[in-house]
């Protein structure tokens, strides 16, 4: 993304009170990365290089409300 990276986009939709589901992509394969994005309230968390098999059950689960 041009100006903000996917954590400070969700970081910057909590503080202003939104609670749209938000499924963050990631190129990296970090366990910190996952946790910082749960705690901010990310619906979940797909690898770049998983996201062909991922990206639609990650969207299903975030539809439902389920943390994928």
């Amino acid at each position: 993304m041009p100006e903000l990276d996917g954590f400070s986009a969700l970081q910057r939709l909590r503080s202003q009170g939104s609670d749209v589901r938000v499924i963050l992509i990631s190129g990296f394969h970090e366990p910190s990365f996952l946790n910082i994005a749960l705690e901010w309230g990310a619906s979940g968390f797909v690898v770049k290089h998983s996201a062909y098999d991922e990206l639609i059950p990650a969207v299903r689960a975030a539809l439902e409300g389920r943390i994928y």
